[in-house]
């Protein structure tokens, strides 16, 4: 159900966005509880790729692309979202910031080294 529908987002090679792309609550608390799950997933060695076509949706590319997509939108960075408009300055962006900085740091040491061309 998870990998039919993360999309490429085409404004930046590497990220991905879930269902929905743009700066309202639906959009980003999606994108970023999607992001919270596959980390955790991935983090606790819990995940049965027997049980479920996991291995695609909890690889490092589905996981890591859906927060390069949050952290390049949001308010204080340099792309908008599909809508025109970045995320943040609403009254839960906090929590959705909180939800996509806790999906990195479970993963951290497996996030890319790189930064989007954008940010060098």
């Amino acid at each position: 159900m998870l990998q039919k529908n993360l999309h490429e987002w085409p404004l930046e090679p590497g990220a991905k966005f879930h269902k929905r792309d743009g700066s309202q609550e639906h959009a980003v608390r999606q994108n970023a509880s999607v992001a919270l799950a596959l980390a955790l997933l991935a983090s606790s060695g819990g995940l049965d790729h027997g049980i479920a076509d996991a291995t695609r949706a909890a690889s490092p590319g589905g996981r890591h692309r859906v927060d390069r997509y949050l952290s390049i939108t949001h308010a204080a960075n340099f792309l908008p979202t599909g809508d025109g408009k970045k995320w943040g300055d609403q009254w839960q962006s906090a929590f959705w910031a909180g939800l996509a900085g806790q999906a990195a740091w479970l993963v951290w040491d497996k996030l890319a080294r790189t930064t989007p061309r954008s940010w060098s």
